[in-house]
């Protein structure tokens, strides 16, 4: 199941770490964890950062949350509606404790209406608690040694496994890859020019411009392209030359994806 991805001015269209997991992307490292009072009658603790994704824990009014990182997620009214603009807000704090779940800024004392810690890592781009085993690791010399791969790994991922976006951001890419990736989709990182770039995908499930929310479901995996079989070829490129840039630090592994490790996603659900 190995994989390798070319660029071709024909599809590069659209929008133009550490060895061990941690919450915060290493930008925004130095951020501490803050603490924060529920101040709804009571809050949601879900998966994901939207209502859309199962709840894992209810939180009553007093309740003191321990918050490790944030994402941009669906927009919720709350507790604070009247005090910020739209009254709706979608910022969304991921707890440290408590479940690792998800609470909606909106119902929450922190002090003040933008994030007070940093932003959250990625997530491994499958559904929460689902295991998959690395079949060709970043730099690997069966087609992960040139400028589009040399960051990306290969995960042997089903054909039909449901792909969810590793973080909130915009769609750069979707569409089909001639230069081996087959249908790929492409997600910007918040701030940069880097996406998240997923391959070989059965099934795209969202447009070129679309926001899509942490967890949201984005494709299916699949063997498309130039492959040996099923597989995902997961990593993180230039959105508008395509060249790999670094490897994807994730809120489970880090940056550590070694030959027949078994990776288990915290993703939502």
């Amino acid at each position: 199941m190995k994989s390798s991805i070319l660029r071709t001015t024909a599809i590069a269209t659209g929008l133009a770490a550490t060895a061990t997991g941690a919450f915060v992307t290493a930008d925004t490292a130095s951020a501490a964890p803050r603490t924060a009072t529920v101040m709804a009658a009571s809050t949601q603790g879900q998966t994901g950062p939207s209502l859309n994704f199962a709840r894992n824990r209810s939180f009553s009014k007093g309740k003191v949350l321990t918050l490790a990182c944030y994402d941009r997620g669906q927009a919720v009214s709350g507790y604070y509606s009247s005090s910020v603009t739209g009254g709706t807000s979608d910022i969304w704090y991921q707890t440290s404790g408590d479940g690792g779940v998800w609470v909606p800024d909106i119902d929450i004392s922190t002090g003040s209406n933008a994030p007070v810690v940093g932003r959250c890592a990625p997530n491994l781009p499958w559904t929460e608690g689902r295991g998959y085993v690395v079949t060709q690791t970043p730099g690997g010399s069966y087609s992960h040694a040139n400028v589009y791969n040399q960051h990306s790994m290969d995960v042997a991922l089903p054909s039909g496994t449901p792909l969810r976006a590793a973080e909130t951001g915009i769609v750069a890419f979707s569409g089909w890859n001639p230069g081996g990736g087959g249908n790929v989709v492409m997600v910007k990182r918040p701030g940069t020019n880097n996406c998240i770039q997923v391959a070989h995908l059965s099934t795209l499930s969202v447009g070129v411009g679309a926001r899509v929310i942490r967890g949201q479901v984005i494709g299916y995996s699949g063997a498309t392209g130039g492959v040996t079989g099923a597989h995902l070829h997961l990593g993180v490129v230039n959105c508008t030359s395509w060249y790999s840039q670094y490897v994807l630090p994730t809120q489970e592994r880090g940056t550590s994806y070694p030959q027949g490790a078994l990776l288990t996603s915290w993703n939502a659900r």
